[in-house]
């Protein structure tokens, strides 16, 4: 799923209410529980995959959203340098 640049302000709000009213814990609980319940296939993926499925999922996202990231996979460790976040910048603005 592509990230869309209009729900990174409801999801500031949201997950900052969350965090205020329930504690940073609870956010965390919530979290988990979005990444299971609604990332699942992707959770398969990267237990599948391993790094390498991460590295294409990271690549293939930043590319729908007109973004840029700089992967890089060596000896087992996986980097990931993010030159251009369109959500970040339309956060900033």
């Amino acid at each position: 799923m592509a990230p869309i640049k209009e729900w990174f302000g409801g999801y500031n709000v949201i997950f900052s209410w969350f965090e205020r009213n329930y504690g940073y814990s609870a956010l965390e609980d919530y979290w988990k529980y979005i990444a299971e319940n609604c990332f699942e296939e992707v959770i398969e993926k990267f237990k599948e995959g391993g790094l390498t499925a991460i590295k294409d999922y990271f690549e293939y996202t930043f590319s729908l959203d007109d973004g840029e990231c700089r992967t890089s996979l060596e000896n087992g460790k996986l980097t990931i340098e993010i030159v251009k976040c369109p959500d970040y910048e339309f956060m900033k603005s």
